[in-house]
């Protein structure tokens, strides 16, 4: 922005909006290339014009910063449903931009305008009857507990109709911001090998624990993705189509259902949102149900340890571990995908007494230290 103040473009304006960076006024830039602080005036009285210094790439970044950015469709929408499961009962006010009408209808028209009040309707992928409270917003509410009795109270508050309710809310996943409420504080299987890990080394290290690491794990406050992980993301659904398939060619009839965030009822911290469960209908497999996690990386060999590839990382292994232990599935097909000519399956067993050692491992991490609020 600038405005001119002479006729030979000498003396400009050098800034005409207001940044949080600026301390003071507008300045001028003169052709000596000083700055000194301009004398104020109305607003009115100046004139605003297009610059050309965001024009280069990679140059004065700052005056490119946008201090009010302006909201989407999904933001609003994202707003609303976190209001809305905070507060059932609230009611959206919207008041609608009266049309423009000729100047002889305008005091009839004016006179007609009125704000309307709507209750939020129910849409049509998640409704907002929210069963129960987030795990961080119950801690408000029983922060005087200890991490034994807390748990207790976890297990009295979900119920196995809030569970099933809750996973049906947040099959959108990343795009819910429900998934998004519900998963702070808990333990997904996605961190289930780092929280173990972690927690096996609290005998080793004298008190007081540094658990730093554990809280921000739990709260998930890294949102973080890389460029890796993005492409992996966008390949997922093309993956769970190449599954498929690959299925149908071994003369098999099955279909994925998506799920949402399932929450295990017999230690409520513990949560996980499987990429897909397998539902077999081929005579030959009739009733069968597996688990599915893809993979997308962006080479094969870095899902396994082994150079054969039939071993995944101790991480996945953990992950699917605790996704069948959580869903009572038995088998998960570990399918990593590259490409359509690139594709690697293979089929992990429910381990049990390593389920049962991460629940009390978990169990044991959150009698030391409870469930803290994101707001701390």
């Amino acid at each position: 922005m600038y405005n001119d103040l002479s006729r030979d473009g000498d003396t400009r304006v050098f800034r005409g909006i207001c940044l949080p960076s600026m301390k003071g006024g507008y300045y001028v830039v003169h052709a000596v290339a000083t700055k000194r602080l301009e004398p104020s005036k109305p607003l009115g009285d100046i004139t605003f014009k297009k610059n050309v210094i965001n024009e280069a790439d990679g140059k004065k970044r700052k005056r490119s910063y946008d201090p009010c950015p302006g909201s989407t469709p999904s933001d609003v929408d994202g707003f609303r449903m976190n209001l809305q499961a905070a507060t059932p009962r609230a009611l959206w006010l919207r008041y609608n931009k009266p049309a423009r009408v000729q100047a002889a209808d305008t005091s009839s028209a004016a006179d007609e305008v009125q704000p309307q009040v709507q209750a939020p309707s129910a849409p049509a992928p998640e409704s907002f009857n929210v069963p129960a409270l987030a795990l961080v917003d119950l801690v408000k509410s029983h922060g005087h507990l200890t991490g034994e009795e807390f748990l207790v109270c976890l297990q009295d508050t979900y119920t196995e109709a809030d569970i099933s309710e809750i996973e049906r809310l947040t099959r959108l996943q990343s795009n819910s911001p429900l998934w998004i409420r519900y998963r702070q504080g808990m333990v997904t299987a996605s961190i289930a090998r780092a929280c173990l890990t972690r927690t096996k080394n609290l005998d080793k290290e004298p008190r007081p624990h540094n658990l730093r690491g554990v809280v921000n794990l739990v709260l998930h406050a890294s949102t973080f993705k890389s460029a890796a992980m993005k492409e992996g993301m966008q390949k997922e659904s093309e993956a769970k189509k190449a599954y498929v398939l690959m299925l149908q060619e071994k003369g098999h009839s099955a279909a994925i259902e998506d799920c949402g965030l399932a929450i295990c009822k017999e230690l409520p911290i513990l949560g996980a949102s499987p990429d897909g469960v397998v539902k077999f209908s081929c005579e030959c497999c009739k009733q069968t149900v597996r688990l599915l996690e893809v993979k997308c990386p962006q080479q094969t060999k870095n899902s396994f340890r082994d150079a054969d590839m039939r071993l995944p990382k101790p991480v996945y292994e953990t992950q699917m571990n605790v996704i069948m232990g959580i869903l009572h599935i038995s088998k998960c097909d570990f399918f990593v995908y590259r490409s359509k000519e690139e594709t690697v399956t293979v089929t992990t067993e429910f381990d049990a007494e390593s389920f049962n050692d991460y629940v009390n491992s978990m169990r044991y991490l959150f009698s030391e230290v409870p469930v803290p609020s994101p707001e701390k």
